[in-house]
């Protein structure tokens, strides 16, 4: 398991939604300050799983 915190424009999609030979569950939330103008938080933090046999 592996958390990273991404700037909400910077986060790797390839990464965090790409292709993988193995099973795995990406839970992605919002975190940091909210931007009024934009409506949403700053930062997106990943939290990177792999499926156990």
């Amino acid at each position: 398991m592996d958390k990273q915190r991404y700037h909400r424009e910077e986060a790797p999609l390839e990464d965090i939604f790409g292709f993988s030979y193995q099973s795995h569950l990406n839970l992605i939330t919002c975190t940091g300050e909210f931007n009024d103008e934009a409506k949403t938080h700053e930062e997106r933090l990943v939290i990177y799983t792999e499926l156990k046999k």
